[in-house]
């Protein structure tokens, strides 16, 4: 074949001339080039996928003990049981959410101050901090809260 012919012809002409590139395959420093460029490929592969994983695990770990702490409330608020939602408003009140810490300490404030007449307004501070704030807090619904 006239292809691999003309390139064995070409390869000798230059190893005649004494033409030995540092990618030739037939030098040592060759195979430890790629090798190390090989192992940096990976090595910054391993990296990065261990920090996408690291903080999708955070993201889930926190959602997930959030939507603990709300459903807490929910349960509390639905049958007016004030020392449970207090303690369910802790947490939440030191959320990364701007709208839900808001939450957490302004609904506290009114639980403190009314008791359980508070419970009565945990859809009204919602509803002011989805208007208001941007917020996109999910209301439920009671009896005893319009």
């Amino acid at each position: 074949m006239p292809p691999f012919v003309n390139y064995y012809a070409q390869s000798a002409k230059a190893a005649k001339r004494g033409h030995r590139g540092i990618f030739d395959r037939s030098t040592p420093l060759a195979g430890c080039i790629i090798s190390l460029g090989m192992a940096a490929i990976l090595s910054v592969s391993f990296w990065l996928a261990y920090n996408i994983l690291a903080r999708h695990q955070l993201k889930v770990a926190t959602n997930s003990r959030e939507s603990r702490d709300w459903e807490q409330l929910h349960a509390a608020v639905g049958v007016w049981d004030l020392d449970t939602a207090l303690s369910s408003l802790e947490p939440l009140s030191k959320s990364r959410s701007r709208c839900v810490a808001t939450f957490a300490e302004r609904f506290q404030a009114t639980l403190e101050q009314r008791g359980s007449e508070g419970f009565r307004d945990i859809n009204p501070i919602k509803r002011a901090l989805n208007q208001q704030d941007g917020c996109n807090l999910e209301m439920q619904e009671y009896d005893f809260s319009p």
